[in-house]
């Protein structure tokens, strides 16, 4: 019912990813209950992310732990919600950094490994279980993404702020 997309392109041109967007144009075909929610990206522009900014898709961007703009998240006509993306807990996979990035490489983990996070892709499945939740609740994707939205707060080229 909810599909998260926590990635995205920016394209040299400045338009779609003919391939994300064929994809996303064939599961929305395919599906036209579902819900495709997408991270905005992680730089202070206006530029869109693609599959984010593409019609199907729900662009998500992040806010302050205070419900603020952030200072690093996209922005812009295409965003259509955002919603917390500083300071989430959140899984964290153990592991070593490549010697080949790093001549001293960071080992980190353990048994049980979290970490805190910043990003729209911390944002975006946010909003994508708050849609979760709505259906398991026996909203349909669509109109628990609606009754998300009217919670929130309009703020021009952030969508709607929503808390979650």
């Amino acid at each position: 019912h909810v599909i998260n997309m926590s990635l995205g392109t920016e394209e040299p041109d400045h338009d779609n990813s003919i391939a994300i967007a064929d994809a996303v144009a064939d599961a929305a075909a395919n599906n036209p209950d579902m819900v495709m929610v997408a991270a905005a990206g992680n730089s202070y522009d206006q530029l869109p992310t693609w599959p984010a900014a593409l019609p199907n898709v729900t662009a998500v961007a992040a806010l302050t732990q205070t419900n603020q703009p952030t200072v690093w998240s996209k922005h812009g006509w295409w965003i259509d919600v955002s919603t917390t993306g500083e300071g989430i807990v959140s899984t964290f996979v153990p592991g070593e950094e490549l010697k080949t990035a790093d001549s001293d490489p960071d080992t980190w983990g353990n048994k049980d490994p979290i970490a805190v996070w910043t990003g729209t892709s911390f944002a975006a499945p946010r909003v994508s279980a708050a849609i979760a939740v709505g259906v398991g609740k026996g909203r349909t994707p669509t109109d628990a993404l609606d009754d998300l939205k009217a919670t929130g707060t309009a703020i021009p080229d952030w969508g709607v702020a929503v808390t979650i």
